[in-house]
């Protein structure tokens, strides 16, 4: 509901007729596009993370099944899963023999589906599926992570209320929020889930976004922090950049329960100027604060210093989880003090 437009968007027409699946890779540096009517994936690299008006076309693409609708990847980029119509309503798996290279791609199987697939989501393991189409979303369970021989439908859920052409389904990184477009008019619905991944507990939240920019609303990203939401629009051939309203965690304790840390490397606060720390804010919306004890400031940035930003990064995606990213292939080990 609090989703604004960036100004940022790029067109895809010299390649792309109508666009309807986007997907970025996880760390905001490729940008992949399905097409319906020529019946491919589309390959461009961002100069700027997460920054689609930086897109450059890789000159790379790969033909998959007709009427494509939808592309999604495995989070190490070795599985690309698509929707389509090759003889029925399926979604079909390749494998990627350079990760995140679609030119590499080479089909591994496929599996027919009752509703006319649109959207498509994988949870982070790759044993829980999400399917949007014909006025529902479907759940199914993977008993083998990423082998779609193994699924079986789980649950369905109605959309029809909101929409009944759901063409994208997106969800928050921590599964408590489902997020799923109308193709025309555009528009994205929010729901809540009141148990994580469970559509049995999934319910409107009465939190909508109408876009302004193009309109057939046909794929949808959004990115795992919470704070980019990328939406495809099949009239314009454009895809767009949108920052979308989180919650800003307070992430502070106060004298006293600094004091109260039984640790015998603890300093003993006092009067005396210790410690100096200044933060750089690059994004977020809560302006950095201190109390003169302890240092409040917005979760949803990226934090990054000497040392966070070169071996690792480090950001806090759910009020309950702070996630630790190793950026180089030889960091083994992390000790939380």
């Amino acid at each position: 509901a609090n989703a604004t437009y960036t100004n940022k968007s790029v067109s895809i027409s010299s390649q792309s007729l109508e666009t309807t699946g986007v997907f970025i890779k996880p760390d905001g540096a490729k940008l992949y596009i399905a097409d319906y009517t020529n019946d491919a994936i589309y390959q461009y690299s961002l100069a700027t993370s997460w920054d689609v008006s930086s897109a450059v076309y890789d000159s790379v693409s790969f033909t998959v099944y007709a009427d494509t609708r939808e592309v999604f990847f495995s989070p190490d980029g070795v599985y690309m899963f698509i929707t389509g119509n090759s003889g029925g309503n399926k979604i079909a798996k390749y494998v990627l023999g350079t990760a995140w290279d679609i030119s590499t791609a080479s089909f591994s199987q496929d599996l027919a589906v009752t509703p006319t697939p649109q959207g498509l989501y994988f949870k982070a393991d790759g044993l829980t599926m999400f399917l949007s189409g014909s006025s529902n979303v479907y759940t199914y369970t993977l008993s083998t992570a990423w082998d779609l021989s193994t699924s079986s439908l789980a649950h369905t859920f109605s959309t029809s209320s909101q929409t009944t052409d759901p063409t994208a389904v997106q969800f928050s990184s921590d599964g408590t929020r489902m997020l799923v477009t109308n193709f025309n008019p555009s528009t994205v619905y929010e729901y809540s889930l009141s148990s994580a991944w469970d559509l049995s507990s999934a319910s409107y939240s009465g939190n909508s976004y109408a876009p302004s920019e193009g309109s057939n609303t046909a794929g949808m990203f959004l990115n795992s922090s919470l704070n980019k939401l990328y939406l495809s629009m099949a009239s314009t051939d454009f895809v767009y950049e949108y920052s979308v309203g989180t919650t800003s965690y307070t992430n502070q304790m106060d004298k006293t329960q600094l004091d109260a840390v039984t640790d015998p490397n603890h300093i003993a606060l006092s009067n005396d100027f210790d410690l100096s720390i200044i933060l750089n804010m690059t994004s977020g919306t809560t302006v950095p604060s201190s109390n003169g004890v302890a240092i409040n400031y917005d979760a949803n940035i990226l934090n990054k210093g000497a040392v966070l930003g070169t071996d690792y990064d480090f950001d806090a995606p759910a009020q309950n989880s702070v996630r630790i990213t190793a950026l180089a292939g030889n960091n083994l080990k992390v000790r939380v003090v």
